[in-house]
């Protein structure tokens, strides 16, 4: 029987050391205290170095792209000014073939547009990409050197959020200075 006490002492004492410890890790948890900030994504996007460096890249794409359009606009119009000049005095297998290269032209013409438009799509995603990294990066830093533990998009639902919170500006600052690098 005394065994039997001494055992159940024993127990009982484990059992309290036992929750003792789970209560001061659970109290340790709480007293942590969680720092919330929030960050205008689209305000930062725009204002980002890299994102004005990509747009300057594609608008030169985009201007090769448009130069070459024009030119095949201005063969096919040449071309169609051609055949309205001579679509009677030729002879039906020359006013046949002259038509279906006019419509060859413009079925290149399509499939160059949809080629480039794809091309540009491309393009952006691939310059745009380094750059929606560099400003996850710096949102990383920027929360970690003032304490913040949870980041919130303040450009969706977020209503109200004090300026104190916002780092916004920091992480602008931050990326114009990681660009001039």
């Amino acid at each position: 029987m005394k065994n039997i006490k001494k055992f159940n002492i024993i127990f009982l004492c484990l059992i309290f050391f036992s929750l003792n410890l789970t209560i001061n890790l659970r109290a340790k948890r709480a007293e942590r205290i969680v720092k919330i900030g929030a960050v205008d994504l689209e305000r930062v996007f725009e204002k980002s170095p890299g994102k004005a460096l990509a747009e300057e890249t594609l608008e030169k794409k985009r201007e090769e792209f448009e130069k070459q359009k024009k030119e095949k606009e201005a063969e096919i119009k040449k071309l169609q000014t051609e055949y309205s000049n001579k679509k009677y005095v030729m002879n039906d297998t020359e006013r046949e073939k002259m038509e279906l290269e006019i419509q060859k032209k413009i079925l290149d013409l399509k499939e160059f547009i949809n080629k480039s438009n794809k091309n540009l799509e491309d393009l952006e995603n691939k310059l745009l990409e380094p750059v929606i990294e560099d400003i996850k990066d710096v949102i990383r830093a920027v929360s970690i050197k003032y304490g913040y533990s949870i980041i919130l998009d303040k450009s969706t639902y977020i209503l109200y959020i004090d300026s104190e919170y916002d780092i916004t500006d920091e992480v602008i600052d931050e990326l114009k200075v990681k660009y001039k690098k």
